[in-house]
């Protein structure tokens, strides 16, 4: 009983991780987004 707590737990551990891995990534390619759109506005005051 206490072997299946505990692979549960694993599995549990392991999902969540891909999660944040999976939020992680997203959050990078916004952020390369809005710098995309930060570099646009600002050539767009210098022309």
């Amino acid at each position: 009983m206490i072997i299946i707590g505990f692979i549960i737990i694993v599995v549990t551990l392991l999902a969540i991780e891909g999660q944040l891995r999976k939020a992680s990534r997203q959050n990078e390619e916004i952020i390369e987004l809005l710098k995309g759109i930060k570099g646009i506005s600002r050539n767009d005051k210098l022309n």
